[in-house]
């Protein structure tokens, strides 16, 4: 079962009678609701991912990792085989580094890909021929010669 059953939580189960009467339903109800709190508060405040996302994510990121990853545990497998060096060390070094190289390559990424700001267009002067025409989709309204509120007069 997860997170130890119906057991008491580590510290506690060193405690004499803390797995015994009633405490053992505490415990696993506890770490039930424990559980269910801690679920329902990182889907509530984690960002919602589209499925194409989640499939980019995979196909840039993760895949090529696990192929990076597959291949340094054949080379240590084989260094271990002919007798080079600790393969313990050589997996911890080989995982920093892949970990510092995939944090590098995501700030680089994430300054790389800022959208350029937007261009404003000019004012739109409706009244400008003479006649009042409508402005175009994306175009910003004006005040022209002849204000028609009195907030237009005063902006």
């Amino acid at each position: 079962m997860f997170l130890g059953g119906w057991h008491a939580p580590w510290p506690l189960s060193l405690i004499d009678g803390a797995n015994t009467s009633w405490w053992p339903a505490l415990w696993f109800v506890a770490k039930v609701w424990g559980f269910m709190f801690l679920f329902m508060w990182l889907r509530a405040t984690l960002p919602r991912l589209r499925y194409d996302q989640f499939m980019r994510l995979g196909w840039e990121v993760l895949i090529p990792v696990a192929l990076v990853w597959i291949v340094v545990v054949g080379v240590v497998k084989a260094m271990g085989l002919y007798g080079y060096g600790n393969p313990s060390i050589i997996l911890g070094i080989t995982g920093v580094a892949v970990s510092l190289g995939s944090i590098g390559l995501v700030g680089v990424l994430s300054q790389r890909t800022q959208p350029p700001k937007p261009v404003l267009p000019a004012r739109f002067d409706p009244m400008a021929g003479g006649f009042p025409v409508p402005p175009l989709p994306g175009q910003r309204v004006g005040t022209g010669a002849h204000p028609s509120t009195k907030e237009d007069a005063h902006a």
